[in-house]
């Protein structure tokens, strides 16, 4: 079996860097690949290609800081406490973890009601959960404690803040013991954190291997937690490490190390005062000197306990066997019941019209949902055009999925034959479309974008569980290519509704990362007095329109979250120059939220403050402040070319828009 595992820094030697070195060896000890690719899914060897679900069966998140990969299964390791999460910008890294598929955890009782809260609302379900910690992978050794020295290694974070260690007082009274071997970094973010330490012995390789081997010739190794570590009841490798290694440990009351090891490692009762946790450490130096046989046999027993339950062969053994049970089990709660329903899918085809009808066959042949009606739009002309869209169906698309297109021309006839301009636009095609629904949802995609298997299935479920639902959507991811020699930028986004009025005046500012293509709507909300008049609409883009069916919903009922990443987005960068990654986030965002920076309109031209005032004071007036007013008129300035004078039409049917919302929202 092939699994991935996300590095969220391939370069920097760090924590997560040698636990993917050891599980590369416990996948290979146990004849399965660990690929290890970055967080937006590129291998991370020479190649630098994309992996996806074709590739590997499951992928492993180590660090809060990635999110799920699109389209693949993905478990979060969740062995860091809570407090880490904040200090990185909680809202976001929270966000990263929700949008993983499943959890790896162990039976720290803090930690899984810690997880426990935050999946409460969610389908994520935590009973049955798969096991893993930052374990150790392969050889172990004998204990052997005849010229022992106490192992101990870390960064010394504090000292690389030009501050004094939370242990710098017991280190140096250990220091002049003689009996420490302390190893760690000689130089980290311009600091010798171990300056002064006579028994600092140096670097250890990040290889998954030496450090074991290191602990193994001291023989006792001094295992100790941070604060946050304790009252969580989280470990690092370090306890692993040194049951590999055969060596005996003296570590603090961490509850997990008691809870697992009990009375195979030599514990202390953790105190505030260092000399205390020094006299302790002090005691348990001379039993071990005083009681070598009986230490040895500690050493055993808490190795006994490290092989049976932590190595990384048997935690990726039993994840890998485990793997399509817990896959069933996840999915049964997201999945659709019911699939008698029809969705309609609805394309608007782009430029290379062929090109784009293969790829959208691509991903709806993939859904798991798969009773749908796809709706063509192509604003190409004549019945050629037509029939090679309908070979290409017939070639690629799969035969159950019923289809309706339409070209140019035919909209044109069929405006004609309603008494509406023949011009083909947009909104005139929507209209059309709208005119074909089969089914009770529908949904918009672009070629644009791309949907995991379980897309319409998840959404289509929010549904069945939720009577008052009129919109479903999923998290999104966004990726950004500059074309050329350029590499990928992704970003995971999501929005989530709660207030009905707060919503719509989200939706009306175009303020935040609306999902507009993971979006599926009851059919209810396209049959409304103010939609009917789409075709007035000329060069407006198929988002205005998908944010005005958003509206509608949440104005019948309610728009919900679906707590899944289903859905992506492609955003081509085409500027020669290579920018930095956050300039490029920032091009991806604006592209996607289809805004530009107008204020010069407003500010330096009163005809629109003028023309809201007009429409302010007729028919009544309107409750919607012009504030508001300006953002939506923004979206539509954004749509017109340049300076160019605004349609009188477009003007009029955007201020009917205007009125008929505010009539609604009073």
């Amino acid at each position: 079996m092939n699994f991935a595992v996300i590095s969220p820094w391939p370069k920097l030697k760090n924590a997560e860097y040698e636990v993917i070195e050891r599980l590369k060896i416990a996948a290979l000890n146990l004849g399965h690949q660990c690929i290890v690719v970055d967080n937006d899914g590129y291998t991370v060897d020479e190649k630098h290609v994309q992996i996806s679900a074709k590739d590997v069966s499951f992928c492993i998140a180590l660090h809060y800081i990635s999110h799920k990969l699109f389209g693949i299964y993905t478990y979060a390791a969740m062995w860091n406490p809570p407090v880490y999460i904040a200090k990185w910008g909680y809202e976001h890294m929270i966000t990263n973890i929700l949008s993983c598929d499943d959890f790896l955890v162990y039976q720290s009782s803090a930690m899984l009601y810690y997880l426990d809260n935050l999946l409460t609302n969610t389908a994520k379900p935590l009973m049955g959960h798969l096991q893993l910690v930052p374990g150790v992978a392969g050889k172990i050794y004998e204990p052997n404690i005849e010229n022992f020295k106490i192992f101990y290694c870390g960064i010394n974070w504090e000292r690389t803040t030009n501050s004094i260690g939370r242990h710098h007082n017991l280190f140096h009274a250990l220091d002049k013991t003689g009996f420490m071997k302390i190893y760690g970094p000689n130089k980290f973010l311009g600091v010798r954190p171990w300056k002064g330490f006579k028994s600092y012995s140096g670097e250890l390789p990040f290889d998954g291997v030496s450090i074991i081997k290191a602990i193994s010739q001291c023989g006792v190794a001094l295992v100790f937690s941070s604060d946050d570590h304790r009252k969580y009841g989280a470990v690092s490798s370090r306890i692993y490490e040194s049951c590999a290694a055969g060596a005996v440990v003296i570590s603090d009351d961490n509850p997990f190390i008691l809870q697992e090891f009990g009375d195979s490692v030599l514990s202390i009762k953790h105190s505030d005062k260092w000399e205390e946790n020094f006299s302790q450490i002090l005691e348990k130096i001379k039993w071990i000197e005083q009681n070598k046989e009986r230490a040895i046999q500690k050493a055993r027993e808490c190795q006994k306990i490290y092989v049976q339950k932590f190595s990384l062969e048997k935690m990726i053994g039993d994840i890998t066997a485990s793997h399509q049970n817990r896959l069933q089990q996840v999915y049964k709660k997201i999945r659709a019941n019911n699939h008698n329903d029809i969705i309609d899918v609805i394309v608007i085809l782009d430029k290379d019209i062929f090109v784009e009808v293969e790829k959208i066959c691509a991903v709806l042949n993939e859904q798991i949902y798969q009773n749908i009606n796809l709706i063509i739009l192509a604003s190409r002309n004549g019945k050629e055009a037509k029939s090679e869209i309908e070979k290409i169906l017939i070639e690629k698309c799969n035969q159950n999925i019923t289809r309706k297109i339409f070209v140019g021309d035919e909209v044109s006839v069929l405006a004609k034959n309603d008494g509406l301009s023949q011009c083909v636009t947009f909104g005139l095609m929507t209209f059309h479309a709208l005119q074909s629904l089969k089914g009770n949802f529908f949904t918009f995609l672009s070629v644009h974008s791309c949907w995991d298997c379980n897309h319409l299935s998840s959404l289509k479920r929010v549904f069945e569980d939720n009577d008052d639902c009129f919109a479903a959507y999923s998290a999104f991811e966004v990726q950004s290519k500059k074309k050329g020699n350029g590499f990928e930028v992704s970003s995971f986004n999501h929005l989530v509704y709660s207030d009905k009025s707060s919503d719509i005046g989200l939706l009306l500012k175009f303020s935040s990362h609306i999902p507009e293509y993971s979006v599926l709507f009851k059919r209810d909300v396209s049959e409304d007095v103010l939609l009917r008049h789409l075709y007035f609409f000329d060069t407006i883009d198929c988002r205005f329109v998908i944010r005005l069916f958003l509206v509608n919903a949440l104005i019948k009922g309610k728009v919900l979250f679906s707590q899944q990443m289903t859905a992506k987005y492609f955003t081509p960068i085409d500027n020669g120059n290579r920018t930095k990654k956050s300039e490029r986030k920032k091009e991806t965002f604006s592209e996607l939220e289809q805004m530009v920076s107008l204020d010069d309109y407003f500010r330096n031209n009163e005809k629109y403050r003028h023309l809201y005032a007009i429409y302010a004071n007729s028919n009544g007036g309107i409750s919607i402040d012009y504030d508001t007013f300006k953002a939506c008129f923004k979206q539509l300035l954004k749509n017109m070319i340049g300076d160019r004078p605004l349609p009188q039409s477009i003007a009029r049917m955007f201020y009917r828009l205007l009125k008929r919302l505010s009539s609604i929202g009073k």
